[in-house]
């Protein structure tokens, strides 16, 4: 106890040494202006980025900037050292973990007792004032990232989602064929947080204007409404059909663990019912032909999976089966892995073939029942229709909006995000065309106005710890804090210079505001891997100075 202790009590000095050790310089005297001469002189936005301009926090960019001149602030402040970046990783993974072992130092006891005596987050936070009610959609990698980063003593926090645990998502392939146990993977969303109140409900609308939003349940009480001050929207999204006949009544999924069970279970019973004396080669043939459709991430690491399963498990207690087993792989595209790079697409297709699957390329499935498939492939300038009996489907052809993302989507309009389906956010993920700037999207329902980035669980995660560290630092800023001038780094004060000698209109009205303005998102890639079956992997790493995807490599893993 006491090892622990001095342990706590040395990571939280460390984490105010570093947060002190970490601030930026100082802006040099600001160009003299008055406010009314700097609204005057500047474009609609530009002139109102003072503190008392719309926004839901003080440190952050008015709300009713436009969208150029949020990306061109955006840039200015993303201009910083690999040294910065470091430095805020350290700060950032040293007080998450103060705040992760101040929540095991302090009683659970107490912190409940005082929860119950608060009624509807009346009663104050930890300095007595009124917690804000932050509501948290969904509970994939986005959402947990935040209930596990999030200061609930600064905030009220309620997390809503149909699914009450979080999945370990590059794992669910293999727990679909028995590699590891379902538990292994899922961690319920109570544990995340115990001080975050949660509800197994799905969100059906929401109102920004009274700031509410609908839930039902499958419980005898129906629908019910929950009132918010902040709303992080992290619904993620669902499997895509594209429209095709007979796909979610004959296919499996891959995006929860009951796809995974059912999935576990269907591929086991297929080679139960081969087993039966009263079939044909043939009719074997038929039932052991597992069919993926979609050659992306998903689609490759199941294949690879399925082929470690038939493998060990079927040449082990079905060894009279093996033969009539049959694998093949449906793709749209001209190769598979189509986000990765060519080196990667290359061995990917190698790795496949060489496990005697048959890949079909530039092909589109049309219709499938509960027997056969019915697709068309290029054929020259024209498509030759094509059908095959199969006994099991996977079907991880792309994605697509939930309801409640395209409620969101409809109430802003047209945006270049929505016609991929996704919410428009701005580079500090809050929801474009929401005047106060209380709703958040992360994660894969969510893609920046400034640029769009791959609808992965580093992204989400990424996005969730981003969002709930500008919440616990922003919320309570002190006032004399927030009209200090500063804060920000000498490559990005150079950046506001430069564009002040050259009029640039954003690094001009940076240059007059009261306030330092937050950074916003940046995503750090931390590299992919992809699971090809056979102990092997394709990992990628993306060096920062390039453009170019970089040190793709194969990987064996000796058990």
């Amino acid at each position: 106890g006491g090892e622990r202790m001095l342990y706590i009590v040395c990571a939280l000095l460390l984490s105010t040494a570093c947060s002190s050790a970490f601030v930026h310089p100082t802006l040099p005297t600001r160009i003299p202006s008055t406010s009314s001469t700097r609204r005057s002189a500047m474009p609609l936005g530009l002139g109102m980025l003072d503190i008392e301009s719309p926004t839901s926090f003080p440190r952050l960019p008015p709300t009713d900037m436009q969208g150029t001149e949020r990306v061109r602030l955006a840039q200015i402040l993303e201009k910083s050292t690999v040294f910065d970046l470091l430095g805020a990783q350290v700060t950032d993974a040293i007080q998450d973990i103060g705040l992760h072992l101040g929540r095991d130092v302090e009683s659970a006891i107490v912190r409940l007792a005082k929860k119950n005596q608060q009624q509807d987050g009346a009663a104050g936070g930890a300095e007595g004032k009124p917690k804000k009610k932050l509501v948290v959609l969904g509970s994939g990698w986005g959402a947990h990232a935040l209930v596990k980063i999030v200061d609930t003593d600064k905030f009220d926090v309620v997390a809503i989602s149909p699914r009450p645990y979080f999945i370990f998502t590059p794992m669910l392939a293999a727990s679909s064929v028995g590699t590891v146990e379902y538990r292994s993977i899922s961690e319920p969303m109570r544990a995340s947080n115990p001080f975050v109140d949660y509800l197994q409900a799905s969100a059906t609308s929401i109102d920004p204007d009274s700031k509410t939003i609908q839930c039902t349940t499958n419980q005898p009480t129906g629908s019910f409404e929950v009132p918010y001050d902040y709303l992080v929207v992290s619904v993620g999204v669902q499997s895509a059909t594209f429209g095709v006949p007979g796909v979610k009544e004959n296919c499996c999924f891959l995006k929860t663990v009951d796809d995974a069970i059912k999935l576990r279970s269907k591929l086991v019973a297929q080679f139960e019912a081969a087993s039966l004396p009263n079939l044909t080669d043939e009719e074997r043939k038929d039932m052991l032909t597992f069919v993926v459709v979609g050659g992306g991430p998903t689609g490759v690491e199941f294949s690879g999976e399925l082929f470690d399963f038939l493998r060990q498990d079927v040449r082990r207690y079905y060894p009279k089966l093996v033969s009539f087993v049959r694998t093949k792989l449906i793709q749209s595209g001209s190769t598979v892995l189509e986000t990765f790079d060519k080196t990667m697409q290359a061995m990917a297709l190698d790795a496949l073939k060489a496990e005697g699957s048959e890949v079909i390329l530039k092909a589109r499935v049309e219709e499938v029942t509960d027997k056969t498939i019915r697709f068309s492939r290029a054929v020259g300038d024209e498509r030759a229709s094509e059908k095959f009996n199969y006994g099991l489907c996977v079907w991880a052809a792309g994605n697509a909006p939930l309801p409640i993302s395209l409620d969101l989507i409809k109430r802003q309009g047209e945006t270049a995000a929505s016609k991929f389906g996704r919410i428009e956010v701005d580079p500090w993920q809050r929801m474009t065309g929401i005047g106060d700037g209380s709703i958040f999207a992360i994660g894969d329902c969510a893609a920046s106005e400034q640029a769009v980035l791959p609808q992965t669980a580093q992204v989400a995660g990424q996005q969730g710890a981003y969002v709930a560290r500008l919440m616990n630092r922003e919320a309570d800023v002190p006032e004399e804090e927030v009209k200090a001038w500063g804060g920000y780094s000498s490559e990005i004060r150079s950046e506001i210079e430069k564009g002040v000698k050259e009029q640039d209109p954003v690094a001009m009205a940076l240059a007059q505001r009261k306030a330092p303005i937050v950074k916003p998102f940046e995503f750090l890639s931390l590299g992919i891997l992809a699971y090809i079956g056979g102990n092997q992997a394709l990992a990628q790493v993306e060096m920062a100075s390039s453009s170019d995807k970089e040190g793709t490599q194969k990987i064996s893993f000796n058990r």
